[in-house]
């Protein structure tokens, strides 16, 4: 039986839906089901107390349009996601499936998540449609100053990270302080820089590093004694730093000749 000719008669039916999140790092699947689901080879994990809001009808006009999904607070894709300073991308595709075939799958929703709304002991996440988040985005653009634009080891910036990252092993972790059993680093070289915990699909920007401690934005939320992370050493994004530290003055984005005060102010004297 085709899905049409289920969701129409429902008489073998029973609808479900499947929330996939797709992170910079991981995937999280789960479904407001009672139990887990198998759908065309991935496991939708059942979550407690998750749930979505109405769906509005409308055009691609409308471009306004979101779907709002609660979250439980403490569930694992929060914890990495919503408690963290520039939290990476996240978008989500929501199915709709029957127990008669899981692997039928109808496509409901599709957008990338835009923000997090802390309530008690869930977390509301909106959800504009992908045309309404395309025509809401805001165009970076570059800036007319003397630090640089790019991203350290973005497309721009074009610097291999991997010549400039290590990977430690974790001995101690206090709030967001974390100690490694060595560093190949000079103190303040990752300021700016990051550490990734890979098994965790975390990611936190380092703003001190003095020895082996490594201070971050924000603690981790599953790292543990005796993980692994790679540390990533960090940029000014002044030129000086892009030139001497990165070999990279031929791809510095930024007006490094632009006067460090106004001449139209009053002059120093």
């Amino acid at each position: 039986m085709t899905f049409d000719a289920t969701e129409i008669g429902m008489a073998s039916g029973r609808p479900i839906e499947l929330f996939e999140f797709v992170g910079t790092t991981t995937t999280y699947r789960y479904t407001t089901y009672s139990e887990d689901i198998v759908s065309n080879g991935d496991t939708y994990t059942a979550l407690e107390g998750m749930k979505r809001e109405t769906i509005a009808a409308g055009s691609q006009e409308e471009d306004q349009a979101a779907l709002t999904v609660h979250v439980p607070f403490d569930n694992a894709m929060v914890t990495a996601y919503v408690f963290s300073v520039a939290p990476p991308a996240l978008q989500l595709t929501l199915y709709r499936v029957h127990a008669n075939d899981l692997n039928d799958t109808l496509l409901m929703w599709k957008g990338q998540v835009t923000s997090w709304t802390v309530a008690g002991r869930m977390v509301k996440l909106k959800v504009p449609t992908v045309f309404g988040y395309l025509l809401g985005g805001v165009v970076p653009s570059p800036k007319y100053q003397g630090p640089c634009n790019h991203i350290l080891y973005g497309e721009f910036c074009a610097v291999d990270p991997t010549s400039y990252e290590s990977t430690r092993t974790v001995s101690s972790i206090t709030e967001n302080e974390v100690v490694l059993d060595s560093s190949p680093f000079l103190d303040d070289a990752c300021n700016g820089g990051e550490m990734e915990f890979t098994a965790g699909g975390e990611r936190r920007q380092i703003i001190d590093n003095v020895g082996t401690t490594f201070t971050v934005n924000y603690p981790f939320s599953g790292l543990n004694a005796t993980d692994t992370v790679i540390i990533r050493q960090g940029c000014d994004h002044s030129f000086t730093t892009c030139k001497a530290k990165f070999d990279n003055g031929i791809n510095f984005g930024g007006c490094n000749r632009v006067p460090s005060y106004n001449p139209f102010a009053k002059a120093r004297l």
